[in-house]
């Protein structure tokens, strides 16, 4: 599976998805930090991955994107 973290989830995540395997884009890390959500998606598209949020505040708080794989 490949994972993009969005920069409201915490850093430690990544790390812990790697340690399981998945594939895993910080957007910090791919100069994404402070991108819109549209940016965001299209990096998404562009890695063949999904979004995957923790909806507690807004529709594209605390997202991530990953594969269905």
């Amino acid at each position: 599976m490949r994972a993009i973290i969005d920069e409201d989830l915490p850093r430690s995540l990544a790390p812990l998805l790697r340690e399981k395997g998945y594939e895993v884009y910080d957007t910090r890390d791919v100069g994404l930090r402070g991108h819109s959500d549209e940016e965001i998606f299209k990096f998404a598209q562009n890695k063949n991955a999904r979004r995957n949020c923790h909806q507690r505040f807004a529709p594209f708080n605390r997202c991530f994107f990953s594969t269905p794989d």
